[in-house]
Parts: C-alpha cells; structure tokens; sequence
C-alpha cells in the first residue's frame, strides 16, 4: 500500500496585515521566535507558494522550497485585498452570508480555492505516491485540504481553526485519506 504523508504548515503571522484583507497581498512575515525545527521530516518534496510569507517562514525553519506552487496560494480575494475588513462593511453582506461559495468582487469563492487545491494535490500525490511532502502555505489552502480529505462542503471547512505556524498532518493511502492532527503547534507556548 503506497502512502503519501502531507505536512501543511501555515506561515508565520504576517507584518502590517492586522483588521485587513491580506488574501494574496504579499507582505513580509514576522519571524520573531521562529527556529529550525528538528522533527520535521526529510521529505521527498518541499512546496511553498510564490508568496514571500511562506517562503519567509519555510527559510526561518531551516528549509528551502523545491518547488513553487500557485496552487496552494491563498484565497484571491480580489479587489478587497489590502483593504480593511471594517472600511468594507455593508459590501460583504452578501459574502458573510454564503462564504463558501460568494466570491469577493473580481476575486474567487472558497470553492473555487478546494477546486484549486484538488488539482495540485492530484498532481503532486502522483508524482510522488510514496513519501513525505512538506508544504508551506496559507489558512486557506490547509482548510482546502481538509474539506478534500473529510469530504467536507466548503462552508463546514471554513469553521475549522488554521493558526500561524501550525502542522496539520493528512495521509493519502489506496484506501483514502487519513487525517493525523489538525491546528497542532509547531512552538508550544508561544
């Protein structure tokens, strides 16, 4: 039985990003406290998505990405990115209401981000059916993973719980997907 052992982390908190919509606005992480990890494994493939946060925080763990994935980045949030949740206001009514599937003016909805995140986890579970991947990225995309791994609709996966610096652990087997911890802590106490 081949197993495909996915490690997601969540990037370290990002600098300037307080009350906004970050989404895919690139800005640097705050890497304060964070130092390379000792039981992350050697794995087969390390991804991290063309944000700087991700790669930021992937380098500060003492790893360098092989690979550059768009398909793990973070929810498009379209022209509300960079701007401040409460300057939106009443514009979002109708996205509060269905966050699973609304899409944020010239953005993309959540279920646009599973259907993203399905494609590269297909792709890269084929190219590497057997071993450990360790992947650097966002909230969004780790809650993707979930909804893919549970069979979760969109909006049951956005009531999950994805912090900064994180590990959520998923197995991809013949027989289906396992899920082997959720929201852990990469730096208990901090």
């Amino acid at each position: 039985m081949s197993e495909t052992r996915w490690w997601w982390i969540r990037h370290a908190k990002v600098k300037g990003g307080a009350g906004t919509v970050v989404g895919r606005t690139d800005l640097d992480a705050d890497l304060a406290g964070i130092h390379p990890l000792p039981g992350l494994p050697d794995p087969a493939r390390v991804i991290a998505t063309p944000l700087k946060r991700t790669q930021q925080t992937l380098a500060a763990l003492g790893r360098k990405p092989a690979v550059i994935e768009p398909a793990f980045l973070e929810q498009d949030f379209g022209l509300w990115q960079g701007r401040r949740w409460d300057e939106i206001g009443r514009e979002a009514d109708s996205y509060w209401a269905d966050m699973g599937r609304a899409r944020p003016p010239e953005g993309e909805s959540f279920a646009d981000v599973v259907a993203r995140v399905a494609v590269g986890l297909h792709r890269h579970g084929a190219e590497i059916p057997e071993g450990d991947v360790l992947v650097l990225a966002h909230a969004g995309s780790i809650r993707a993973a979930l909804a893919l791994a549970l069979d979760l609709s969109p909006a049951k996966a956005l009531a999950l719980t994805i912090d900064n610096l994180s590990l959520t652990r998923l197995s991809r087997t013949d027989q289906g997907w396992r899920v082997e911890g959720v929201n852990l802590p990469l730096f208990p106490g901090a």
